[in-house]
């Protein structure tokens, strides 16, 4: 070092807006991927209730 003192509260600033960005993609991702889960989600509920409306119909009475 030049004999400066090191300005930790801008070095405080830097980190905090750091651990903010990854945050930030960190919930981007999380919300991508549940995005993502819920279309399989939707197949499997609606083929489950297609299943379902199988089960009886009115030729069964």
């Amino acid at each position: 070092m030049d004999g400066k003192k090191p300005d930790i509260d801008a070095m405080l600033d830097l980190a905090y807006q750091l651990v903010l960005c990854q945050l930030e993609a960190d919930v981007h991702r999380a919300k991508e991927e549940i995005r993502e889960m819920v279309v399989p989600i939707k197949i499997l509920l609606l083929r489950q209730i297609g299943e379902d409306a199988d089960i009886c119909n009115l030729d069964d009475f």
